[in-house]
């Protein structure tokens, strides 16, 4: 019969291997249990993860994006330079809920189509460009005022759910130092605020910067038409909306506040030049070494220069949209300028 004999005593390092051994289990399996499952470090790490979403809808319109009850209209049919420039800047300061629209002639369009920034503005629904109905031009005056009093203007231009209108002319502009923003006069509920004409006006005001609540007009032109002789838009509509029952009109002292155009008031929102102001930013206009202009005589704004100053310093951008001339076209007919001059003084005789 075979026996097996084992050694009563192991080497050395036979020994130390049953002790390493299962010490060395004992402490995988302690850390297997007590850190965490590889499908749980997997998670964690997934959620840590950035995720990008793509909202792309081919068939829904990109207006839609935007608050379609707060409009801005700016209808202008001349190829001026600065159309560009002033969507772009009124896009940049009214708040960010508004949408825009731009109505002008084949010529103008094309100007304003061929600013990058603009068709930008337009892919995302911010922007509308469109030419004029044809039955509806704006190639003068008499047009504009035919188109603001129109229902299509305020039923299919501007569309059905637009409850508040800016409407802006190229020769107007809003502060984008103003302490206040748009809505804060939307928020204030009055039917029609624009730039006063008179400072006991008791309502109304100048057309070609205002904020207009398009519900009262809509229910105004529901028995109201205006005809060929019926003057100016702004004055046909303020007249009959003041009448209309639980009107909300402000008055001169309350519009100061939102626009500037002949009557003078310390940083509103925005300016409305008119021939005014842009005669005053030529050459010896509007109280300059020269004498005051007779075309600037009853304009409390324009004819001041300290007030012109202040208006430069406060609303820079207003240049924009002023008949302003380069240095180097006044300097045949500008004074000549001591040599110890300071800045400011400078600026006075340029300006």
């Amino acid at each position: 019969m075979l026996k097996l004999s084992l050694p009563r005593t192991l080497p050395n390092g036979d020994a130390r291997l049953l002790i390493v051994v299962p010490l060395s289990l004992l402490v995988v399996w302690t850390l297997a249990w007590l850190l965490p499952s590889p499908a749980h470090i997997q998670t964690q790490i997934s959620s840590r993860i950035p995720t990008v979403k793509i909202d792309y809808h081919p068939h829904r319109d990109p207006r839609s994006n935007w608050d379609q009850s707060r409009v801005a209209v700016l209808v202008e049919a001349r190829p001026l330079g600065q159309l560009s420039a002033l969507l772009l800047h009124m896009i940049s300061v009214v708040p960010p809920e508004w949408r825009f629209v731009y109505l002008g002639s084949a010529a103008s369009v094309a100007v304003v189509n061929a600013s990058l920034p603009v068709q930008l503005h337009q892919a995302t629904g911010k922007l509308e460009v469109r030419v004029t109905p044809p039955d509806l031009p704006a190639e003068s005056g008499a047009d504009i005022n035919k188109l603001l009093t129109s229902k299509t203007f305020y039923n299919d231009v501007i569309g059905f759910a637009a409850e508040w209108l800016l409407v802006f002319h190229a020769d107007s502009i809003l502060c984008a130092n103003s302490r206040v923003s748009l809505d804060d006069w939307v928020d204030q509920g009055w039917d029609w605020v624009g730039a006063p004409w008179q400072e006991t006006d008791n309502y109304g005001g100048h057309g070609g910067l205002s904020l207009r609540r398009v519900s009262r007009i809509r229910r105004l032109l529901e028995f109201q038409a205006t005809y060929p002789d019926s003057g100016a838009e702004d004055r046909w509509l303020v007249d009959r909306l003041a009448l209309m029952p639980g009107a909300r009109m402000a008055n001169a002292s309350v519009e100061g506040a939102f626009c500037v155009g002949d009557i003078w008031h310390h940083q509103p929102l925005g300016y409305h030049l008119g021939h005014k102001a842009l005669h005053a930013a030529n050459i010896g206009g509007g109280g300059g070494p020269e004498g005051p202009d007779e075309n600037l005589r009853g304009s409390a704004v324009w004819q001041d220069m300290a007030r012109r100053l202040a208006i430069y310093e406060y609303c820079p951008e207003i240049k924009l949209i002023m008949e302003m001339k380069l240095e180097r076209q006044r300097c045949e007919v500008a004074p000549p300028v001591p040599v110890a001059v300071k800045p400011a003084d400078l600026l006075a005789v340029r300006s």
